[in-house]
């Protein structure tokens, strides 16, 4: 009698135990589907693109030194045609355009620690950039109609009238930037002290008007402005380089980077974006 009472308590055992085991399976079962469930419920990574238009509003990093692409007006506000162009693009989004005007130097940094959206400030498309952005190209010789690249400008009263008078010259240029690089260019050449600053204007140009810097090395669109405004500074030379310039991304931004080309490729394909090239880069027009 005892061994069948031990033997009925060892079955029931057994059987509590393999029913125990097969709750748990399937407690276990129903929490791997609920997990499941809530991955797939999980929203995508928002992206750039979807911050700015739910912030309602786009952030942009320039330097507003660089006429005609951008600079300060009469009235102290950011004007040039970069501004119109951020301001294309932020109207195709439906926000408001903000702009963060810093040094040149520092906007690329700015743009990596995400400070802002993107970078609009004439940037050239070069190798070394182009480890660390995405540039979407904007203009070229092709539409402003004449060469784009760096030359040297100087004091219609100092002694350099041709690059071959550079020896023993001092050199200014924005930090940064290709004029510098293409200084350093010269640099291999000629012997020229370079005297690096933030802004083009009014740094480069006072240390030109003072002849405290002998020439300084600018983009050709920018020289141009700058002998237009202050007679006792003229170009000197031919251009020093060819330059494509574009808009800065951050690689991971491929979104913002689809819609901003698709902007620029909507308004070149239209004779809306040839009318905004020509009136900040066509003489006539001015």
């Amino acid at each position: 009698m005892k061994k069948a009472i031990a033997l009925l308590l060892t079955v029931v055992m057994i059987l509590g135990v393999m029913l125990s085991a097969v709750g748990c399976s399937k407690q276990q079962e129903q929490a791997a589907e609920q997990q499941a469930q809530k991955e797939e419920q999980k929203e995508e990574p928002k992206t750039t693109l979807d911050i700015i238009k739910e912030r309602g509003k786009l952030i942009i990093g320039t330097s507003a030194d660089y006429p005609p692409y951008e600079f300060y007006d009469e009235n102290k506000n950011v004007v040039g045609f970069d501004i119109d162009v951020a301001k294309k693009i932020a109207e195709k989004m439906g926000v408001e355009l903000e702009i963060k005007d810093m040094s040149f130097d520092g906007i690329i940094p700015a743009l990596l620690s995400k400070q802002i959206d993107f970078a609009i400030a004439g940037f050239t498309i070069t190798e070394e950039r182009k480890k660390s952005v995405d540039f979407v190209p904007y203009l070229d010789a092709s539409l402003t109609g004449s060469e784009t690249g760096q030359i040297l400008i100087a004091n219609k009263e100092g002694s350099v009238k041709s690059v071959e008078d550079l020896n023993g010259k001092v050199v200014a240029v924005q930090l940064g930037t290709t004029g510098e690089e293409e200084a350093k260019n010269l640099a291999e050449k000629y012997d020229i002290e370079i005297k690096g600053f933030s802004k083009v204007v009014p740094e480069i140009i006072l240390e030109l008007k003072n002849m405290s810097s002998d020439a300084a090395v600018v983009g050709l669109n920018t020289a141009k402005e700058i002998v237009k405004e202050h007679g006792d500074l003229m170009i000197v030379g031919d251009v020093l380089n060819s330059e494509e310039q574009g808009i800065p991304v951050r690689k991971e931004d491929k979104e913002l980077y689809d819609f901003i080309k698709g902007v620029i490729d909507e308004l070149k394909a239209s004779s809306e974006y040839q009318k905004m090239v020509d009136k900040w880069f066509k003489e006539e027009n001015k």
